[in-house]
C-alpha cells in the first residue's frame, strides 16, 4: 500500500475518510471508490439529502465537494481536499434577521447568489433531473 500523500488512491481514501467522519453520527458513509473524478452522486438517507461531485485540484488529485440539506438543522456546502481537510463554503441561509432596511435584499441576494453557484455546479436542487452523473447512493 503506498504512503505516497500525492498518490490518488490515497487521496481517494482520505476524502471517503473524512466525508464519513463528518456524517459518522448518522452512519452515512461512502468508500474510495466513490471519490473517482467526474462523479456526482445525490445520497438521501436519514432525513439527508447530500449531492457530491469529484473534481480534480490543480494537482490532478480528486476533491469533493458536497452541499447537504436536513430539515431538523442548517445546509452544509463543504469542499474536502486531497489531503483531507474541509474547506466550508458560504450556504443558502434559512432565515432572516432584521438588523437595518437593507437586510432583506441582501438576504435574498446572498442566498439568489448561492443557489445560481451551486446549480451552475449541479448541487442544488438535490438529483437534479439531467446531470450527468447524478444518481442515487
Amino acid at each position: 500500500m503506498s504512503t505516497d500523500q500525492s498518490h490518488p488512491g490515497a487521496a481517494q481514501r482520505r476524502i471517503a475518510e473524512a466525508f464519513d467522519a463528518y456524517f459518522d453520527r448518522f452512519n452515512i458513509r461512502i468508500t474510495a471508490e466513490d471519490v473517482v473524478v467526474g462523479i456526482r452522486r445525490t445520497i438521501r438517507q436519514d432525513g439527508w439529502a447530500i449531492t457530491y461531485r469529484v473534481d480534480p485540484d490543480t494537482a490532478g488529485l480528486p476533491t469533493l465537494e458536497f452541499y447537504a440539506t436536513h430539515r431538523m438543522t442548517n445546509d452544509r456546502h463543504v469542499v474536502i481536499s486531497a489531503d483531507g481537510s474541509f474547506d466550508h463554503l458560504d450556504a443558502i441561509k434559512e432565515y432572516l434577521i432584521i438588523a437595518g432596511p437593507d437586510s432583506a435584499a441582501e438576504f435574498h441576494a446572498h442566498n439568489d447568489n448561492i443557489e445560481d453557484r451551486l446549480r451552475s455546479r449541479g448541487l442544488y436542487p438535490h438529483g437534479q433531473s439531467g446531470q450527468a452523473g447524478a444518481g442515487g447512493h
